[in-house]
């Protein structure tokens, strides 16, 4: 069966996060991407201290539907097998530093005299020529320079790091973007193009409506853990049996509902809380009566009363028990074949209905495409 992408080649350098979880949305999709690695391997093979089957398992979530290739990109021979690659390729991706794909006879304008039709994708930590630019960028380091962590946490903690890894996760979906773009513009257009994306300037960008507040205002928000500048109710209370539920009534046609289902009766007083306005005011106040309330009941009734009334909620469920709902399991946990047992791999969020997403191949040992790509007659050639 066809996926999206089927047919599509990828010749991939990147490591760590960023640039790996591209490549490998691309080939869950049906790109055949070959993974270009170091002969010591991507370095996140080694990041950490947890290991499934002797493999990192940060280097497991990231790496899957590829094939490996170990060079020595230094070595003249390798810079030749590259070449004949990047004739046939369709997309090249690559995070070298700065220069770096230049010294080795991989960057843009030496790939394009080879393939003018190439779509080549560029991941940085900030903009070329910038004072960071030559600086390396990991997660945590996008986070800060981002003012992410300065807008997560509360004012008495101070500056708070996502847990997840915000710019390691925008980044990858920003080239996916870029380069599923630059495929149709190729499509419609006829050429091949180069595509630039920067850590920074994707960890910006996914903080909105944030930025739009600032442009317009000047109006730089200060850390409020789980509440909104914005709007109240938009905040995290704690029910009686010590579990959290969130709340949010973004306009007064859920306020009303919301406090419908509460039952409080300080909190229908229009001319303290009737519009949105007058809760931000309040903000204080309204908390304080709607905490209480919450603080009276379990989780479970929070849950039959809101879904009844049509609150908008949510309860602040554990990671394990989100993992573990069966629609989770059933749609997006799989099983892939590797030397030494079997492992679990969580899927990409996307179903299509035509051509659905595969994992071709599990994550790969290191250099173990070599064979299938160096090693036939006629040169290095893309695996079938």
């Amino acid at each position: 069966m066809k996926s999206a992408l089927t047919g599509i080649k990828v010749l991939d350098f990147t490591q760590m996060m960023a640039g790996p979880l591209c490549s490998m949305v691309l080939g869950d999709m049906g790109a055949t991407v070959i993974k270009v690695e170091p002969e010591e391997g991507d370095a996140m093979r080694r990041v950490g201290e947890a290991r499934y089957l002797g493999h990192s398992e940060q280097f497991l979530s990231v790496n899957r539907s590829k094939r490996s290739l170990a060079l020595d990109l230094k070595k003249p021979e390798s810079t030749e097998i590259i070449h004949v690659l990047a004739r046939d390729a369709d997309i090249v991706l690559e995070n070298f530093r700065p220069g770096v794909a230049d010294k080795l006879h991989l960057g843009y304008d030496t790939i394009r005299a080879i393939n003018p039709n190439v779509l080549y994708c560029s991941v940085s930590g900030f903009f070329a020529g910038s004072s960071d630019a030559a600086k390396p960028a990991l997660d945590p380091v996008i986070q800060a320079l981002s003012g992410l962590m300065d807008l997560n946490g509360t004012q008495d903690q101070g500056p708070l790091l996502c847990a997840a890894p915000f710019g390691d996760f925008m980044t990858p979906m920003m080239a996916t973007i870029g380069i599923l773009g630059a495929l149709s513009a190729r499509e419609r257009f006829g050429h091949g193009q180069k595509i630039e994306i920067n850590m920074l300037t994707s960890a910006i960008f996914g903080m909105k409506p944030r930025d739009q507040t600032a442009l317009l205002h000047g109006a730089y928000p200060n850390r409020k853990g789980n509440e909104s500048p914005l709007m109240v109710p938009y905040n995290t209370y704690v029910t009686s049996d010590g579990r959290y539920v969130t709340i949010i009534a973004h306009n007064d046609k859920y306020w009303r509902t919301l406090v419908n289902a509460l039952g409080v009766e300080a909190l229908r007083n229009d001319t303290l809380y009737g519009n949105g306005t007058l809760r931000v005011e309040r903000r204080a106040q309204v908390d304080a009566l709607i905490g209480g309330r919450i603080a009276e009941e379990p989780l479970a009734f929070w849950e039959e009363t809101f879904t009844r009334h049509d609150v908008i909620h949510g309860p602040v469920r554990t990671y394990a028990e989100a993992l573990n709902l069966p629609e989770v399991r059933a749609a997006m946990v799989h099983e892939s074949e590797m030397a030494g047992g079997r492992v679990p791999i969580m899927g990409i969020p996307l179903f299509f209905s035509q051509t659905p997403n595969q994992i071709c191949y599990p994550p790969p040992e290191l250099g173990e495409g070599n064979d299938d790509i160096l090693g036939g007659q006629g040169g290095p050639k893309w695996p079938d």
